[in-house]
């Protein structure tokens, strides 16, 4: 119990930095499971969500 107790005192503390990363992270797979693999690798080469990833990032910054 104490190991759950710490652990929610640093996951508390980082709020933030968790929810980022679940925002970021959690439309991942959703992307993959709905794409055939071909057109994701076409996808990533041609880098256009690069963009869209880096809006994402600065309005959750923006939020903080």
């Amino acid at each position: 119990m104490t190991v759950f107790k710490g652990y929610m005192k640093i996951l508390k503390k980082n709020i933030g930095l968790v929810i980022i990363y679940l925002v970021i992270f959690s439309p991942l797979p959703w992307l993959f499971r709905q794409l055939p693999a071909k057109n994701i690798w076409k996808i990533l080469k041609k880098r256009e969500w690069i963009l869209l990833l880096q809006i994402m990032i600065r309005v959750l910054f923006l939020m903080l």
